[in-house]
């Protein structure tokens, strides 16, 4: 564990200095995913889809991305090939996710198949469709969940040694305001919100590796890392990341009914305390202004603007109850940001209502029916606990961070694979 763990740190400080380098170990791992999928090695694409779900954030952080969204084509491409060359996970399938992709077709006419709309609006639902498809049709016996969750900490290591790089690098321009980051220091330089999110999700991942690991040395190093994502969520300036992963936590640590495990997120929680304050009575790291700001940042439990932004969307659908404004159209009614543009949709949900009218709230009853299929579930305490949590990660993210990231799409359609499993 502790070679895995250098291993990766090193790569994502390389990756750092050389941007370039991101690139290429995403490229390679997609060629390699490709290949898994022709020669229907089923699992080793899988856990290259993860891979490469997680490790898209890297790409946009360091802006080096061939396309912007880079890492939903990998995962509409790698599912796209497996399905293919599996026609038994094809009829296996959940049949409902190709009725959800139908659904936004509608959508797509209205906005006369713009690119930058499609880009930026559909490649997310559409991983999601494909990802849901493969994850469906597959037997509760393929995927190894250890090597899978470990698939997506590789990238997440990686990513957190490079957020902490550039903050280290960063510190003489770390300015922090109540409601902003300047130059987004704390965050890599990229969009705390989506940055947030992924360090959230590793969070999670943590605590279910933890879980699943029997070995002591995993599980400091899990413990420790769980410590080191939190703090970086926290001064991210974005709120939904940590929210989701501390919540994820909690679920883990709920329904697992294991006292142990319990008792080990009580103490990380003791330990992050202390850790934090430890990191903030540092003069020469954070101000005692700049300490009480981002104290008062994560405290503070406001939507900054989101639920109007949903009201104005619930508008658009009741003025547009059919097929809605067509892709990328909510927009035009949401109110002005501090630059004069329109606010972009936050919340995946309300977006379909209003860009696809009728359409799009059946969309969100098929989006329903797997979130019920996990609510619902009947088997093993440990699965229980790591698919509640997963849902609600997912849910949540779409919730207030749309389907901006591949990530999400990927870890709610895989409930739907984990929730055929009756034990670990």
């Amino acid at each position: 564990i502790f070679s895995f763990f250098l291993v990766n740190a090193f790569i994502g400080a390389f990756c750092y200095k050389f941007p370039f380098l991101s690139n290429l170990l995403c490229i390679y791992n997609l060629f390699i995913g490709i290949g898994y999928a022709i020669s229907k090695n089923v699992p080793k694409a899988i856990y290259r889809l993860i891979f490469i779900s997680t490790f898209g954030i890297i790409m946009r952080v360091l802006k080096v991305a061939i396309f912007y969204e880079f890492d939903k084509y990998a995962v509409i491409i790698l599912s796209s090939l497996i399905l293919i060359n599996s026609s038994e996970i094809i009829i296996s399938s959940s049949k409902r996710y190709i009725m959800f992709l139908l659904l936004l077709v509608p959508g797509m006419i209205i906005c006369g198949f713009d690119y930058n709309y499609m880009s930026l609006y559909i490649s997310g639902p559409t991983a999601l469709a494909f990802s849901a498809l493969l994850f469906s049709g597959l037997k509760s016996s393929t995927l190894d969940l250890k090597k899978l969750f470990y698939s997506s900490l590789s990238p997440m290591i990686m990513f957190s040694i490079i957020i902490l790089i550039h903050l280290v690098f960063n510190l003489d321009n770390l300015i922090i305001r109540n409601t902003t980051v300047e130059n987004k220091v704390t965050s890599g330089g990229f969009g705390p919100n989506q940055v947030s999110t992924i360090l959230g999700f590793g969070m999670i991942t943590c605590i279910v590796l933890f879980s699943l690991s029997k070995n002591i040395n995993s599980r400091v190093m899990l413990s420790l890392f769980w410590i080191l994502l939190t703090i970086q969520a926290g001064i991210s300036y974005s709120r939904g990341g940590l929210y989701g992963g501390l919540i994820g936590t909690i679920i883990i640590g709920i329904f697992s009914f294991n006292k142990r495990l319990l008792t080990v997120i009580i103490i990380l929680s003791l330990m992050l305390f202390g850790s934090i304050k430890l990191v903030f009575s540092k003069q020469d790291l954070f101000s005692d202004q700049q300490s009480q700001a981002i104290f008062d940042r994560v405290t503070l439990f406001t939507t900054t603007g989101r639920v109007k932004v949903i009201f104005e969307d619930i508008n658009t659908f009741l003025n547009n109850p059919f097929l809605g404004v067509g892709v990328g159209g909510s927009t035009e009614y949401h109110i002005k940001d501090d630059f004069g543009g329109n606010v972009g949709s936050h919340t995946f949900f309300t977006r379909l209502w209003a860009e696809h009218g009728f359409l799009g709230i059946i969309c969100t009853l098929i989006l329903m029916t797997t979130t019920l299929r996990v609510l619902y579930y009947n088997g093993s305490n440990e699965i229980r606990a790591i698919l509640f949590s997963l849902i609600v990660w997912s849910n949540f993210t779409m919730g207030h961070n749309d389907l901006r990231l591949g990530l999400p799409a990927v870890i709610f359609s895989l409930c739907e694979y984990i929730s055929k499993k009756k034990y670990l």
